[in-house]
């Protein structure tokens, strides 16, 4: 091991690269979390991946009509004064 290592040509965050990706916050449901915690340990992967790849699976190209009409109607229901879906 060295006495003493250079860091002045290092970049900061960059192991990962965020290249294709969205930085998004969210407001999740207590139980919902640690469902999709609990789904993520038993698929052995990290939470974020594991709604990734959720997500990805069911926003297929053939089940992105009725997911959009899932959408719609979902989103009417909660403004037509639901409040939840």
């Amino acid at each position: 091991m060295k006495d003493e290592y250079d860091f002045s040509k290092g970049k900061r965050g960059a192991l990962l690269s965020s290249e294709g990706k969205t930085l998004l916050h969210i407001y999740i449901d207590d139980e919902v979390m640690e469902s999709i915690k609990a789904g993520a340990e038993k698929a052995n992967v990290g939470y974020q991946t594991f709604v990734n790849e959720f997500l990805k699976s069911h926003l297929s190209k053939e089940d992105s009509q009725l997911c959009q009409t899932n959408l719609q109607s979902n989103t009417q229901q909660y403004v037509n004064g639901a409040g939840k879906v």
